[in-house]
């Protein structure tokens, strides 16, 4: 396969701050699926350890945020999953927007090198996508709300049909228990 290309295009990202730490987390770039080496891919590119964000990214809306080119001990630790490993990925700058609603504009700009096929050239990356934000509380109010409207639930015993209702909306890990215990509460009245 010597002319092998592959052409990346995001769909959306999310965005979380690591427990223990002010200022550092993680990055997901979710791609549209794409064909490579005879197969459609549906992945993502991870970063790791991205300095400079703050909770709700109000504080990294219109930043750039600039990293020295891998490795050096100050990048990004990223990477792709393709074809059973992890390659590569170099970022060099992450450039927010301004924050919109429920979501930040984001261009990641960086390098990906694919481990084991020598003829493909590193792809330069420039993918520009939006980070949904985690659901505030009054989205948790509001997205319980609607479901119980919609389910038409009224009782406790009914939770699982609020949940189901709500939970492919939800990105976050975190979101589910959030939601659980504020649906939990006004069907326990």
């Amino acid at each position: 396969m010597s002319d092998a290309q592959i052409q990346l295009k995001a769909k959306h990202a999310l965005c979380e701050l690591y427990r223990d730490a002010s200022n550092v987390g993680w990055i997901h770039v979710f791609l549209e699926p794409f064909e490579f080496n005879d197969e459609v891919h549906d992945t993502c590119v991870r970063l790791y350890d991205v300095q400079g964000l703050d909770a709700r990214l109000s504080g990294t809306a219109g930043k750039v945020l600039k990293f020295p080119c891998h490795p050096t001990g100050d990048d990004i630790d990223g990477s792709l999953y393709l074809c059973g490993r992890h390659h590569t990925v170099d970022v060099h700058e992450l450039v927010f927007g301004l924050h919109g609603g429920h979501t930040v504009p984001l261009t990641v700009l960086g390098t990906l090198t694919l481990t084991g096929w020598p003829e493909v050239p590193p792809v330069a990356l420039d993918l520009m996508t939006h980070v949904v934000l985690p659901l505030t509380q009054q989205g948790i109010e509001d997205s319980v709300d609607q479901a119980i409207r919609m389910t038409g639930a009224t009782s406790l015993k009914q939770l699982g049909k609020v949940m189901a209702h709500i939970r492919p909306t939800l990105n976050y890990d975190s979101e589910p228990a959030l939601v659980a215990a504020q649906a939990a509460k006004i069907l326990s009245c």
